[in-house]
């Protein structure tokens, strides 16, 4: 089930977004949602909890522009996907500081509409995902959204996540087996980056959480390009 948010004070565009579910629900029979719509940003901030997937989220809005009402959602949830629906194109650099999914300019065609949902449904059923590591009697289940980053020492993987960080004896591409394909991707021969954590590119330097972590330069290029590939920019 993907708990959706649609955050606009425009009842055509409510109504755009809520038969484009429905339609794309008859498309794909295993796609299943519930959805809140929200008049104004004020209304919706009001009652926020850290609960949706998806928030569709206007950004020409009365009272509070949907740029500040991203911002506030950020302050209390890292994870929910963002989807700016917008006839400001100009605004599209500034939704990457508050990592927003995507950006679709009103109004919103039924096959950008699906573009964007497909890929929601992947990144939300990756969100709930898990992985084993370790070996004999001390297995550990971790959730693979939680994990920031693996970092290989001395063939010693370390899983940095969310919860605290965990070590195992092991190597680079056995951590790749489980995690390529779920939005990770190399920064250099040490680190393997989830994506969904990457807050910003600094010259050889990619912050991940609350981690800095060096960009070797033979892969910055291809690393910038999958971001951009999973930003969605």
């Amino acid at each position: 089930m993907i708990k959706i948010a649609i955050v606009e004070d425009e009842k055509i565009e409510q109504e755009r977004l809520l038969n484009s579910l429905c339609k794309f629900k008859e498309e794909y029979a295993d796609f299943n949602y519930s959805v809140t719509v929200f008049n104004d940003g004020v209304q919706f901030l009001s009652s926020f909890k850290a609960e949706y997937d998806l928030i569709f989220l206007d950004i020409s809005m009365p009272h509070i522009n949907g740029m500040d009402v991203a911002a506030k959602i950020r302050e209390r949830d890292e994870n929910v996907l963002i989807v700016f629906i917008t006839n400001l194109q100009q605004y599209a650099l500034k939704g990457y500081q508050v990592d927003a999914m995507d950006f679709a300019v009103k109004p919103l065609k039924y096959s950008r509409f699906a573009s964007i949902m497909r890929r929601v449904a992947k990144k939300v059923t990756n969100s709930k995902k898990n992985i084993c590591i370790g070996a004999g009697g001390n297995i550990k289940r971790i959730l693979v959204s939680g994990i920031l980053y693996v970092e290989v020492m001395a063939h010693e993987l370390t899983y940095h996540t969310v919860s605290g960080d965990f070590s195992v004896r092991s190597s680079m591409k056995d951590a790749e087996k489980q995690l390529i394909g779920e939005g990770f991707y190399r920064c250099n021969n040490c680190y393997l980056v989830n994506l969904l954590y990457v807050k910003a590119v600094e010259s050889d330097e990619v912050i991940v959480g609350d981690s800095r972590l060096k960009i070797a330069l033979r892969r910055k290029s291809e690393f910038l390009r999958a971001l951009a590939a999973y930003k969605g920019i």
